[in-house]
């Protein structure tokens, strides 16, 4: 599993109809949401705003007002091939005034996704937990040692009378942390680089 690491962009024309695919990374509907609405924005008056995303445990594809399938659907099989998650494509179209057909137009929105994917691009996506560990200070020299060895990525820490972490942890690393007490808050997934 997979997912993008940044935002990346892919124009390009055919039969005078513009094509702009945006692809990026998103952790919610809402925030794929606030994404597309930013794009309508920089992109203002487009005839089309077809687009497919997919999380960890939903997805959705809109053809936008183009024939069934047509768009929708074809970026969607781009996202699902290249096993993504937690990604988004929105195809944006400026209609040029010929007609592509059904046909051209699966060609045309597969290809305005496809030329977006670079596996350069994309981080692993890892089951693991977001856990919380609370140490004295004598202690924070080996957990940062063994922590230094493993898939984390570190939300928070706070010194107090005592010294807490709130972290993600690969599954596969969580056993290292035995000598120590933590809490588990999730089950989460973690980025890591491909």
């Amino acid at each position: 599993m997979y997912t993008i690491n940044d935002q990346y962009i892919y124009n390009y024309e055919i039969n005078k109809s513009k094509f702009i695919g945006v692809i990026f990374k998103i952790n919610s509907v809402d925030e794929f949401n606030t994404k597309l609405d930013k794009i309508k924005q920089d992109y203002p008056k487009a005839t089309h705003y077809c687009y497919a995303y997919r999380l960890i445990d939903s997805y959705r594809i809109n053809d936008d007002g183009e024939p069934s399938s047509t768009a929708g659907a074809p970026i969607y099989n781009v996202i699902e091939s290249n096993n993504l998650y937690n990604t988004a494509i929105v195809v944006v179209r400026y209609f040029g005034g010929i007609k592509l057909g059904a046909g051209g137009l699966v060609r045309a929105y597969t290809k305005a996704a496809a030329n977006l994917i670079d596996i350069n691009h994309f981080n692993k996506l890892i089951d693991a937990y977001e856990i919380k560990i609370v140490l004295s200070y004598d202690n924070i020299k080996n957990i940062d040692n063994i922590l230094k060895n493993c898939n984390i990525k570190i939300i928070n820490k706070s010194f107090d009378d005592l010294i807490t972490y709130n972290i993600i942890i690969s599954k596969e690393d969580l056993n290292k942390l035995d000598n120590y007490s933590y809490e588990i808050i999730k089950d989460t997934m973690l980025e890591v680089n491909a």
